[in-house]
Order: C-alpha cells, then structure tokens, then sequence
C-alpha cells in the first residue's frame, strides 16, 4: 500500500460497523430503475458493483422512498421505492454484490418529498409541513400535511427500514436534506401551529418520530447515519448554529453518524460544486459541527484530489471522505490511490453533465467517462480482428478513440495537424478556474501516449495521405472553425476571436467588447479581469448563457459579477470600427459600445470537409467530435467510447 495516504485507508467506525477505510461514495441518483414499481434493476447491481469493485469503503445508495401513497412525488425522476416486501429481492441482488468486494452499503431513506414535488397531481395534491409554493411551480401551493397523513409516513418509513436491514444494508441513511424532514426541521418551510412546528423540540418531532419507527424495525444496534446540510444559504434559511444544535440533540437520540454538506437544492451548486466553485467548500463548516458532537462526520464537497483528501483526516476536519462525481468519473479512485498510481486517476471536471442528464429524464452519463450509465454493457474487450485504424484529430474524441482502440489490440495511427494534443481543449482549459478541464486534458494525453498509439504532431492529412496509408478504417475528428460576422470590421486590426485570445493570451485595450454571451464568451470575459478597465458583453439573445445548464450557469455569473463585468442581450451586431462596436437593439435604435479591443465569440462552424470526402471516396470511417457539430465534450467522449468499444 502507498504510505502517503494512511489516513484514507485506516478503517473507521460507524456505530458498530468497521468500514475498510475512509472513502464513502456519497448518494447520487442515476435512473437506473425499472417498472411502474419502481424496483432497483440489474443496472444499479452493475453501477454498484464496479464502485465496490474499485475499492470503496462504504457506499451511500442515492433517493430510495418509503412510501408512494400518501406522498408519490417526485413523478418523472424515477427514485426506486421500497414500500413492498416484493422489493427485498432487488435491493437484496445489490447488497450481496457490494459485500463480494468487501464494501458496506447504507440505504438513503427518504420520508417524503413535500414542497419539492415535481408534477402535481389533482388526485393526490402535494403536501408539506406548511401551505406554500411549490419549488418547481412557484405559482402553485402546496398543502399543508394533516395529522394522520403524517403517522402514516412514519409508520411507512418504519417498515421500509426493517425492509432494508432484510435487504442486507449495513446502516440506514436518514435523508434529512432540503425533502421532507428537514422541510419539517427548518422554520423557512414549517409555520405549523401545532405540535410539528414552532420550537426546535416541535419541529424536530416529525424526525424522532421517523427514527423511532426506524429503529422499532432495526433494532438499538443498526447504524444509523443523518445526512443533512450545514447552512442552507438563502436568507431565512437554516444557520450553522442551529445546524450544530440539531447534530447534538440527534446525537443523543442514537445516531451513528452523519453526512455533512453545504447548501440545499434552492441554491444547488454549493451541494454539488461546479467548476467555478473552490475545492472543499463543506470542510470549514462541517468542522466547527465535529467539534461540537462525538460521532463520525461524512464530508464532501470538491474533495477528489487524493492529497486533499488526506489532509482534511489528518487534521481531524472529518472522519469520513464523501465522494459522488469522482467515483462516478474513475470507480478505481480508491484502487489507484491505494497502489500509489494517482496519475491515472480520471478527473472530474465538475460541469454537471451527469445531474443535467438525470434532471431532463435520462439515465446518468459522465462527460470524461463513456462508461458511466452503461455498466449493464459487457466492458471493452481485446479485439478479435486487429484493424489498421487512422485518427484524424487529436481534440478529445479523437484521443478517446485511439486509447481505447489502441489497448482492445489495433494499429492505431493519431495525427494531430498542431504541436500539441488537446483540440478546443487547449482553449477550453485556459482560464485559471478551469483546473479540473486542464486535469482531464492531461489525463487524456497521457493515457493515449501510454499505449502503442503512434502520434504524429504538424500534419495536415488530405485525401491523397489517407490513400497512400490505407487503413481499415477512418476516424475523423477535425474540429470546428470559430464563427466570423458578416459585418463591416469584422476582420479589424482591434478584432480577435475568442478561442484565439484564450490561446494566446495577446494584450488588450483598456476597453473591450466581447460579441457574443454563450459559455466561451463569458469565460473569456472573467479571464480578462485584471487585464481591462471595462468588460463589456453584448448578446443578441434575450439571455446571457442561455444554451448552459442551470446548474453552472448561477455560478458563472457570480464569477462575472466579481470580474465587474458588464453585459446587455438582445444586440444585433451591425459595425465594428477602430473606435468600438454599433449594435441594433431590440426597439430598432441604434447603440455604440466604445472599444479598443473586440473579442469574437460568435459560435463554430464544423470542419467536416474531410470527413465528407472520404465518405464518398468509400472509406470506413466515422465522425467524432465538433466535426459532426458542435456540441459538449460529453458527446465526444461518449462517442468516442461508443466507436472505439465496437470496431
């Protein structure tokens, strides 16, 4: 075992239940369920599997419900529900293979999902602590649980532990972030006047209730571990203080252990950091409640580097490491950590892909991991038939390809038409806030050079190169062209293009305008920050950012309005000049934005000149990449493995 990291791999204990070492996969839902009923598949037993397989020592299930009936929300996000002795079987199948591996598994047990109920139906309206406005339907009230509804659900959630501990788990997680119980803790969601709301004792009565009727089915001895949130983060939402007062009273009550985190779904990102976001934003808070309560805490919260990870045990900041995305991206983060091979751990690059996917109805995926979501998929194997296989482009789809085909047995040739591998890549992980983008690019370039793959940097191949190498079969990943306006200027002396600025990182004007508000522009805008007295953005959408996912957008323009960055939408560009910038606005009046640098982030064009020609000339060969449209680096990677996996 590596001796840098004794901490991570010395066993803890929650309760009376020994856990191999430090590392907990945190609770993350994957809509990996199937049936009306909503049972674990044989999906999740292979999600599973391949976490334990990789050495993890306690794995947190995501949302599991207790009960449909009295509160059947959320409809569309498919959580599995373990109201029936029918549903032992299944979970049953995922214990027994986590336990093959020597992992612990906990149950995540939620008593209900209340005012975040998702589509409300008139036959079973959605009810809460409180009337109030639904989280997803503002406009609508929920309302508010009465008495027998509410013994009904502890009762439930009483049965569905003691189904859990026949299940096989080895502790029961109390869900008590942002659903049901802690809407019942938190006077932001309880104004009951009854014996459920007003003082803490009240308003911690719907949660001893539901431990209570958890542990009638368990027994005193079963680990018990609370997962809740330090600071909600809003005003009037919950503080550390009461936070740490809940912890002890919870304590004292039986709990074993408990989950630590920042935020609450209101104000998501803290929850699940973004790129834009520090590393270990949970520790400084959960540390103040460790101190406060003599039972392990679980932290998360940014904490994939093995290091930090480290660091945080042996200062006694936590008890437990909580990882979520980056054992979703790598599921061998322990395995590698462990035999000292860090380098070859996966990064996450913390873009929300995967929850973005589960929130629009699809099953899980990962951006930098083609796998993740298809586990059920028998893994990559040695080809039968090795084929003389040419790359064209080393951006990320490109390289994704040619490692993975490279070690399934192929000749694999990589040519890359600049010095250096990465394509819009090499762009994309510029700013200094990109770290964990720069850490995949590196992690890609060094596993495709790992390989036999021969790489070939400065050539530009045409049809008369692929001919005189003729191999079996094509891949093409060429990339896009930055978009130029069609308008008077556009080629100026003071003009540059985005992607060609964060390249090159050139001087600039104190003044600067940046055409074009997407994710690249915006970027580019905070990376200007200490180079230009006034940023200014201009978008001809009604919006700002409008293509990118809600859950790092917020924080992108936190970090914008930090930059003092300026932005107005709905601005057709009409001019550029040596003086600045004439945009038409939405009434048809004509604006001027001084200038003495203009940025061009205007979109790309695909570069599929090459891969079009070869279709024709009756090649094998494939498009990969920005070259068949420009979209997300999930696309490329996920076709990338998809291509690689079959030929």
């Amino acid at each position: 075992m590596n001796t840098k990291y004794i901490k991570l791999f010395e066993p803890g204990k929650i309760g009376n239940l020994i856990v191999k070492n430090r590392i907990v996969q945190s609770p993350m839902h994957s809509k990996n369920c199937e049936g009306f009923e909503m049972r674990y598949s044989h999906w999740y037993t292979e999600y599973f599997r391949e976490r334990a397989k990789g050495g993890v020592g306690l794995i947190i299930t995501g949302h599991v419900k207790a009960e449909k009936t009295i509160d059947p929300y959320p409809i569309n996000s498919t959580f599995p529900c373990i109201d029936s002795d029918l549903a032992i079987r299944d979970f049953n199948e995922v214990t027994e293979t986590v336990h093959l591996y020597g992992a612990k598994i906990a149950l995540q047990l939620s008593a209900g999902t209340g005012r975040l109920a998702d589509i409300p139906q008139a036959s079973r309206w959605p009810a809460a602590p409180s009337t109030q406005p639904l989280f997803f339907h503002k406009n609508l009230v929920c309302r508010e649980l009465t008495r027998g509804e509410i013994n009904g659900l502890v009762q439930a959630y009483g049965y569905a532990a003691g189904r859990a501990k026949r299940a096989g788990f080895d502790a029961l997680y109390i869900h008590a972030h942002s659903y049901l119980i802690d809407q019942f803790l938190s006077t932001c969601w309880n104004q009951r006047e009854d014996e459920y709301g007003g003082s803490l004792d009240n308003r911690m009565r719907f949660f001893c209730e539901c431990l209570q009727s958890a542990r009638n089915s368990l027994g005193n001895d079963f680990p018990i571990i609370v997962g809740i949130g330090l600071e909600h983060g809003f005003e009037g939402g919950r503080k550390l203080e009461e936070t740490i007062e809940i912890a002890k009273r919870m304590q004292n009550l039986g709990v074993n252990a408990f989950h630590l985190r920042e935020g609450c779904y209101d104000v998501n990102p803290p929850t699940m950091p973004t790129s834009y976001m520090e590393d270990a934003i949970s520790v400084p808070n959960a540390a103040k409640v460790r101190a406060n309560i003599g039972i392990p805490v679980i932290v998360d919260g940014a904490l994939g580097s093995p290091d930090l990870a480290e660091k945080c045990l042996v200062e006694k900041k936590v008890d437990f490491v909580g990882l979520a995305r980056p054992l979703l991206v790598d599921p061998e983060w322990p395995k590698k950590v462990r035999e000292g091979r860090t380098e070859e751990i996966r990064p996450c690059i913390r873009c929300m892909e995967c929850l973005h996917r589960v929130s629009m109805g699809k099953f899980i995926g990962c951006s930098v991991n083609g796998r993740v979501g298809r586990e059920r998929e028998a893994p990559v194997a040695h080809a039968t038939s090795p084929r003389k296989v040419l790359v064209i482009g080393g951006g990320p789809g490109g390289m994704e390809v040619a490692r993975i085909a490279a070690r399934r047995g192929h000749r694999v040739t990589l040519i890359e038409k600049n010095q250096r591998l990465g394509g819009n890549l090499l762009e994309a992980c510029a700013p200094k806030f990109k770290k964990q983008l720069l850490l995949f690019r590196q992690w890609l370039e060094r596993d495709v050079r790992s390989t036999e793959t021969e790489i070939i940097l400065g050539k530009e191949v045409d049809n008369t190169f692929v001919n005189k190498m003729n191999p079996d079969v094509v891949i093409v990943g060429t990339g896009t062209h930055p978009c130029t306006p069609d308008v008077p200027g556009a080629l100026g002396k003071n003009v540059i293009q985005a992607v060609d600025y964060l390249r090159e990182q050139p001087d600039v004007g104190a003044k600067v305008v940046i055409v074009g508000g997407g994710m690249v522009g915006c970027e580019t805008a905070v990376c200007l920050a200490d180079k230009a007295e006034s940023i200014t953005i201009i978008e001809m959408l009604p919006e700002i950012l409008m293509t990118m996912t809600v859950y790092t957008k917020y924080t992108l323009m936190e970090l914008m309005d930090k930059a003092n960055v300026k932005w107005e939408t709905g601005l057709k560009l009409l001019e550029i000049n040596g003086k600045g910038v004439t945009a038409l606005g939405p009434n048809g009046d004509k604006r001027f934005f001084p200038a003495d640098t203009v940025i061009l982030s205007t979109g790309f064009s695909p570069n599929d000149q090459l891969y079009k020609s070869l279709e024709k000339e009756g090649y094998e060969v494939y498009a990969v990449g920005d070259c068949q449209g420009t979209g997300k680096i999930f696309n490329a990677i996920s076709v990338g493995y998809s291509i690689a996996k079959e030929l």
